[in-house]
């Protein structure tokens, strides 16, 4: 009976972790999908998507103590926007003139204080419109 229990409550957390959502903080840099950052469904680059996951940017002091939303989001911003050049391949105007928008997605004060410090870099389309390819390297080709 032990063992049958044992084997039920395993099963059963193994299911609740298969539902949990999937979120930006399981994605990989290159990663292409929709839905949102807390709860998305990652796709071919290929097929049409809302977003791209182009930098995971750590903080400046993760040590420190939480240093305030606005400064959170504006160091996640700014590392973001320096992340997109790379990534995409030309300047930040070029990007924005190709029709391409960053959302960073920064931590919370209580993501702050449990050490998930990092903000993850979104690249999407400024109209709203998907993608339907990666944009890794294209400001290059363009």
């Amino acid at each position: 009976v032990i063992a049958i229990l044992g084997g039920v409550l395993a099963y059963a957390a193994i299911t609740a972790e298969a539902d949990k959502p999937e979120t930006v903080a399981d994605a990989a840099v290159g990663d292409c999908f929709n839905g949102t950052p807390n709860d998305l469904d990652t796709v071919a680059c290929s097929e049409p998507h809302q977003f791209e996951l182009i930098a995971v940017a750590p903080a400046p002091d993760p040590a420190a103590a939480f240093p305030g939303a606005d400064k959170v989001r504006e160091d996640g911003g700014s590392a973001c926007l320096m992340a997109l050049v790379g990534y995409y391949g030309a300047s930040a105007d070029v990007a924005a003139a190709d029709g391409l928008d960053l959302d960073p997605v920064a931590p919370s004060e209580a993501q702050w204080n449990a050490g998930e410090t990092d903000t993850f870099c979104l690249a999407r389309r400024a109209d709203g419109a998907a993608l339907d390819s990666s944009i890794e390297g294209q400001g290059a080709a363009g």
